[in-house]
């Protein structure tokens, strides 16, 4: 997403970029494809990646979007306005899979962990709404890609899942790109 994000901003916003921040671009998504591979070269299971690239795609989209609803109003009325809307999605998904009940289950002890993440989650798109209103969105959205290594190191040390050298190695590609970025910017 952070690459349709920039092709959009520098195509329909007029952002400029240099020629350094295009390849370092390409780098951070790179090395997200490389930490996707379960062996080098081979994808085992392809379902989760058509699911991923679909979510690239609308995310790009809608991080372009986000940034023309901030500069038509402000940060904290378009965030408001972000959090109803996935209100009403999700009581029309509630409604219509007919699982009311469960909502009254996340109070259950062994179920707060989500109203956690549901909190983290908000509060990661503040700060994602208020990095898109201060700075081009051609540049923040690969800096919002340092969450792709955070979640492989919470996913090896909370999950137990085991990374590999290429995971490692696509996370630092990522990692190095973006320090990089930020600092040509």
């Amino acid at each position: 997403h952070p690459a349709i994000t920039a092709l959009l901003a520098v195509s329909f916003l007029g952002e400029k970029l240099s020629g350094l921040q295009w390849i370092l671009i390409v780098l951070v998504v790179m090395g997200a494809i490389v930490m996707s591979l379960d062996k080098p070269g081979k994808i085992k299971k392809i379902n989760w990646l058509w699911w991923g690239l679909g979510f690239g795609l609308l995310s790009g989209l809608n991080n372009f979007f986000s940034k023309l609803g901030i500069t038509r109003s402000e940060v904290v009325s378009f965030s408001l306005m972000v959090a109803f809307w996935q209100m009403g999605i999700a009581l029309l998904w509630l409604g219509g899979t007919r699982q009311f009940g469960r909502v009254a289950s996340l109070w259950k002890k062994e179920r707060r962990l989500g109203l956690w993440a549901t909190g983290i989650y908000n509060l990661g798109s503040v700060a994602f709404f208020l990095a898109v209103g201060a700075g081009k969105v051609s540049l923040v959205m690969p800096v919002v890609t340092l969450y792709v290594p955070l979640l492989l190191v919470l996913a090896a040390w909370w999950l137990k899942e085991k990374m590999t050298k290429q995971q490692i190695l696509g996370a630092g590609v990522i990692l190095a790109s973006v320090i990089l970025l930020s600092v040509v910017s």
